[in-house]
Formats: C-alpha cells, structure tokens, sequence
C-alpha cells in the first residue's frame, strides 16, 4: 500500500498535502542508501519516520514502526494508528490506537485522533463522543476535545449539546473561530438565526 502525497513547500520545516490531510511542522530528510537518493517525513521531534519515497516521486511508502524492538511503547502505536488512518485501513488504526491507551490510558492524543476518526470515517458519532469525553475527563481544560465534541453532538442533532460544548470551547479559548462557526450552525438549526448570526459575524472578525 502506498500513499501519494504532494510537497508543497520542502525546507526544514514543510507541509505536505496528502490524500487530503495538510500537515505543518513535520521535517522531510534526505539521505543516501547504497548510493540511492531518498527521503523520509518525520513528526516533528521524532526518530521514527512515518513515510519513506525511495525514488523520489509522488509515491511515498509508510513506515511500520518496529514495536517487536519494544512493545510497551505507546507512541509507537499512536504512530502506527496515524498511518493506517492516512491510509484508510480504519480498523487497523483502531487497533493501534486501542493498543496505545491500553498502555497509557491518559493519552489524549489518541483519544482526539481516534474521536475524530469515529467521527469523520466511521459516522460513528456515539464512540466519538465517548472518545471525546475521555479527553475532557483528563484535560477538562482542552479546548478542541469540546469543540470536537460538539461536532458529534451537531451530527446527533443534539444541537442544545452541541452549544454548550462550543460555549466552553470559547470560554477556554475566545479567539476559537471554529468554534463560533458551529455555535452558528447549531443555533440557525433550533431557528434562531440572530445569534446564529452574531456567531458567525464574530468568527468573521476573527479571521
């Protein structure tokens, strides 16, 4: 299986656009094995490349990371799940993510990826929520986990839950421009579009 990305811009800090995802901050190397040119993308502070193109072309292959060399390492799942989530083998990165809060249970990280992935891959937005109340149980500080929540309760139609999860996402964060956005969505949903309005006129300002 092999993922097709596009470069964007290549520095040592890059964005790389691929199938779909945009992502900032990562780092692409280039090295020589047995005389061959190739490159690698790296999270940004990592050792274990997630993406390797051995012939420099838009086809880069992931990269499993070795969890036989120590499988208590959570973030080696969290790794592994993010690829398979790029690639779309949606149950294998479930697997991994399982198998990272199995070891660390206050991860948040995987809680939000795997919420997101219920979410927006699976529609299944029941786990979703479960996910994202995980997150608010650990950090009831984290901005995204109620804003992302909100989203699930929106795709529930339970707008009244979706308001107050973007509420405290603007509460804890008053610049959050998506969050103003989905309060104005849900509003316009129960019919009162004049604070749907002064959401959206608020996000608009931020921009």
């Amino acid at each position: 299986m092999t993922l097709r990305c596009v470069i964007v811009a290549l520095t040592v800090h890059f964005e790389a656009v691929c199938e779909g995802y945009t992502f900032k901050g990562w780092r692409g190397f280039k090295y020589d094995v047995g005389g061959k040119a190739s490159e690698e993308i790296y999270a940004a502070g990592d050792t274990v490349p997630l993406y390797r193109n051995t012939t420099l072309s838009a086809v880069w292959e992931p990269v499993t990371p070795n969890v036989k060399l120590n499988p208590n390492y959570d973030y080696l799942y969290f790794t592994r799940g993010n690829a398979y989530y790029l690639l779309k083998q949606y149950e294998r990165a479930i697997q991994n993510y399982d198998k990272a809060t199995a070891l660390n249970p206050n991860y948040v990280e995987v809680y939000i990826n795997r919420g997101v992935l219920y979410m927006d891959a699976l529609k299944d937005y029941q786990r979703a929520v479960q996910n994202f109340d995980k997150v608010i149980q650990i950090n009831p500080n984290f901005d995204k986990a109620y804003y992302n929540r909100g989203n699930a309760h929106y795709l529930l139609k339970q707008y009244e839950r979706a308001i107050q999860d973007n509420s405290k996402a603007i509460q804890l964060n008053p610049n959050y421009i998506k969050a103003y956005n989905s309060r104005g969505a849900c509003y316009r949903e129960l019919g009162d579009e004049a604070k749907a309005q002064a959401d959206f006129a608020k996000a608009k300002e931020l921009r």
